[in-house]
């Protein structure tokens, strides 16, 4: 399946500029101000946006690079409750979410920093930033000295290499994906990143969401050297974001369509990379201001969205808005926008990058398709976009004055699908364009005219109502009646507070477990026992994949072709499939009665524990050969029928199954299974130790990873 990227149109963000925050976070109640971008979202699908990048929207003092708590959302934007309804939103109005992720430094009131100020060589937390010694003093007045992002001695380089470090931002990103079901990320200062830490970070996302994207903040070099199938998906194309406005200044289209030759012309260093394209951004100065003629600015947003990679606007672009950064400040390239103040301006420029979005989205060769040049001038530039189905030619002027140019092609007519579908006839394997003075054309190959239309966007995800996080000291819940895995998360006031650790490699004392729910209500006993189950993997160093079966929607009914031995095409099987192969640990939470969870359950048994995927069978006087990892399994049921009446009627039919048929078979070196029995004049209390109960075993089977 294609990724969501080929067809993304990004719209950028700065949240503390936009929302108009004051300069310093002043602490106390959140502020909702990001709210406001609900309001924005008609304009965002006007403009066909369909992807959003957020810059840093993690607590902060100042400006969003100097995190002090990667867990909770900037009280100045809002909390957690708000972001999580805002990105609701966003999804269900086909926009995807991309957070700023600020990975290489922190502020200095990050808590574990705080720390080592307060406590010196005592801290535990002084492994945790780069080359932290206390060997002499700092800029800043400290008796020790660290390293620096760029000499910038208020933000504080962080350890990458450090495993805790690792732990506690890979968690921050585990809850960000479960809290906020964002994405992707874009990571800032790419450049200064330890790359084993975005080897890390890659696996980590991808084995939760294949199609979850990292982008990366890089300025110069070989953009390959992170973006590449070990870490990154993609990085800021900062070599055309210079080219494309310089070659208008300086009436030059050789420059950039030098650029694009060398990364995806015919042998082209990046070909295959989707990059981030864009005209300006929070760091730059604005397009506006850049471009010395205000006549083609259409010329270089139609560039932008024709030429190899993902367009993004940053947001006021679309009305030309102006600013110019200066040697101290980059306030005004952040500015505080209204909507009803913008939408007094000229709107000439929206409905261009509207009618840009969609043609973009009606014809594939220009997501998808090679790119070569046809003809290069001064003033004047052709390049094809092709896939093996579709060619498209894209024409520029950049002079004041008509010019007309002509090409080789072999299309019986094309068609201008910018410019009210104007149809031009192949005359003798060429074509002869007039180009009206600072224009643009976008020229479809075809046999004969054609009619078209872009396709509406459609929801991201469905709305997925989530709960507000709980403590991390909180008692396990009796009664889930939300999603039943909300994040616990780390307090800056208590940094002691465990934050959900998810572990990459599978050890025998930590790991990834897998754990399954099989229950119709969500806000029964089962599903309290999977939230106990889910928070204590957690603090105890696990990653989680947690799967609500009846939610789901999973189909137990085995297929015709599964049955004969084909392998499944179900991408929910094939999922559940993979996830078992990499846990190293197996929890089952559902009722003893018979009914839809049980016929669920072994639905789940008969269409993922395959041959090959969970065991080969033996050669004669051999045994079964299990091919799982894991090394622990667990089941918790709830029954309400007394245990003489289930032993005499049913003979206790589930215990056979997982004893003999399951977890036996795959020859697990630990399996337990607990029973509890619930009756109408059960107890609270009684639920609260059952609770107690299943929180101990699961610590027993799959304990505290220990720090060194």
């Amino acid at each position: 399946m294609e990724h969501w990227i080929n067809s993304a149109v990004f719209y950028h963000i700065y949240p503390l500029g936009f929302c108009g925050c004051p300069e310093y976070n002043p602490g106390g109640e959140p502020v909702r101000s990001l709210d406001k971008l609900k309001d924005w979202i008609p304009h965002l699908k006007e403009l066909g946006v369909n992807a959003l990048y957020l810059g840093p929207v993690c607590q902060s003092v100042k400006h969003g690079y100097d995190t002090t708590d990667y867990y909770q959302i900037d009280c100045r934007l809002g909390d957690n409750d708000s972001f999580a309804a805002l990105c609701d939103a966003l999804h269900k109005n086909g926009i995807r979410v991309v957070l700023d992720g600020v990975f290489n430094h922190v502020g200095r009131e990050f808590w574990a920093f705080r720390d080592v100020r307060e406590k010196g060589q005592a801290s535990p937390y002084c492994g945790w930033f780069q080359n932290l010694n206390f060997g002499g003093g700092s800029p800043m007045g400290d008796p020790f000295w660290y390293e620096s992002w760029g000499g910038h001695y208020e933000l504080v380089k962080l350890n990458l290499k450090n495993p805790e470090v690792r732990d506690h931002l890979l968690g921050a990103v585990g809850m960000w994906m479960d809290r906020f079901h964002i994405d992707g990320l874009r990571l800032d200062a790419a450049d200064c990143v330890d790359f084993d830490f975005f080897r890390a970070l890659k696996h980590y996302t991808k084995s939760r969401d294949p199609e979850f994207w990292l982008m990366g903040e890089i300025i110069h070099g070989d953009y390959a050297r992170w973006a590449n199938p070990e870490m990154l998906d993609s990085v800021t194309n900062y070599e055309c974001w210079k080219g494309n406005w310089s070659a208008h200044n300086t009436k030059n289209y050789f420059e950039i369509a030098h650029s694009l030759h060398r990364q995806f012309g015919p042998g082209g260093i990046y070909h295959g990379l989707c990059l981030y394209n864009f005209t300006e951004n929070h760091d730059v100065d604005r397009l506006a201001s850049t471009l010395t003629d205000p006549a083609l600015l259409e010329n270089v947003y139609t560039l932008l969205y024709t030429m190899p990679g993902v367009p993004s606007i940053y947001y006021g672009g679309e009305w030309a808005v102006e600013g110019k950064r200066t040697p101290w400040s980059d306030v005004v390239l952040r500015p505080c926008l209204e909507l009803a103040d913008m939408k007094q301006r000229d709107q000439g420029l929206c409905r261009h990058l509207a009618a840009l979005s969609r043609i973009r989205r009606a014809f594939p060769a220009l997501a998808v398709g090679d790119y070569e040049n046809v003809v290069i001038k001064n003033e004047q530039l052709v390049f094809r976009r092709a896939t093996p189905e579709q060619r498209i030619y894209v024409l520029f002027n950049l002079s004041h004055q008509e010019f007309g140019l002509e090409f080789r092609h072999n299309e019986p007519v094309l068609q201008d699908v910018l410019n009210g579908d104007t149809i031009y006839h192949n005359d003798g394997g060429r074509s002869w364009i007039v180009m009206p003075p600072c224009s643009a054309k976008i020229l479809v190959g075809a046999p004969d005219r054609f009619t078209w239309r872009a396709e509406e966007p459609q929801a991201v995800t469905a709305p997925v109502e989530t709960p507000a996080e709980p403590k991390p000291s909180a008692a396990p819940v009796q009664e889930v009646k939300e999603d039943p895995v909300p994040e616990p998360r780390a307090e800056a006031a208590a940094p002691q507070s465990e934050a959900p650790i998810p572990r990459l490699e599978h050890t025998t004392d930590s790991g990834q477990v897998l754990l399954l729910l099989a229950h119709p209500s969500g806000d029964s006993l089962n599903a309290a026992m999977a939230q106990a189950a889910a928070d204590t993997l957690r603090a105890n160093g696990y990653g989680v994949w947690l799967h609500d079966l009846c939610a789901e929607g999973f189909d137990p009914v085995m297929p015709a072709d599964e049955a004969a031995g084909q392998p499944s095409r179900d991408p929910l099987v094939l999922q559940y499939q993979e996830e078992l192969k990499a846990a190293d640990g197996i929890v089952v939470v559902h009722p003893n009665w018979w009914g839809q969870p049980p016929a669920i359950l072994t639905g789940w048994l008969d269409r993922v524990l395959r041959e090959g995927v969970a065991y080969t069978l033996p050669k004669t006087g051999e045994e079964t050969a299990p091919l799982l990892k894991a090394k622990a399994a667990l089941v918790f049921n709830t029954s309400n029928t007394p245990a003489p009446l289930e032993d005499a009627v049913y003979g206790d039919p589930l215990q056979r199954i997982w004893q003999n048929c399951v977890f036996g078979l795959l020859a697990l070196p630990a399996f337990d299974r607990c029973l509890f029995r619930t009756v109408a004049t059960s107890t609270q209390e009684q639920r609260k130790r059952w609770l107690d109960e299943v929180s101990a075993m699961v610590s027993a089977y799959f304990p505290k990873k220990r720090r060194k």
